[in-house]
């Protein structure tokens, strides 16, 4: 899956281009040095060109590998989450029935409990309240 962006292309085209218009510009012009100027200009295009092509495919395989990559540790991390949510889910469960079999077995020391626990988190409550208005 290897992809290149438009302005890659658009670049490669426009030395492309470039190039095409120096070697056409100075095809008219005779002699062995300009005809060996020229070949080594279109060989070391073509090798920029490859090796920017290699580049780009380059960088493109190593962000697919890495999105992969962070892909599976989102996957693994939230397998990881159900697991512990399905495990925390059960433990809840298992002790509200507990608790509901005990109230169910002893109603009237629960609702004891029950008065007691709010009698005090009544008078704690109050006694904070009645420090605050002074």
């Amino acid at each position: 899956m290897k992809k290149r962006t438009k302005t890659h292309e658009t670049e490669f085209s426009e030395l492309a281009e470039l190039a095409h218009a120096l070697m056409v510009a100075t095809g008219n012009v005779g002699g062995t040095q300009v005809q060996r100027a020229r070949k080594r200009l279109a060989a070391a295009l073509e090798r920029g060109r490859s090796a920017g092509e290699d580049m780009i495919d380059a960088s493109t395989d190593m962000a697919e590998e890495t999105l992969e990559d962070i892909r599976d540790r989102v996957n693994a991390g939230m397998d990881q989450c159900k697991d512990i949510y399905d495990d925390v889910h059960d433990d809840v469960l298992e002790r509200a029935k507990a608790a509901d079999h005990t109230v169910r077995d002893n109603p009237y020391q629960a609702i004891g409990i029950a008065l007691g626990l709010g009698a005090l988190a009544g008078f704690f409550l109050s006694c904070r309240n009645g420090r605050n208005r002074r």
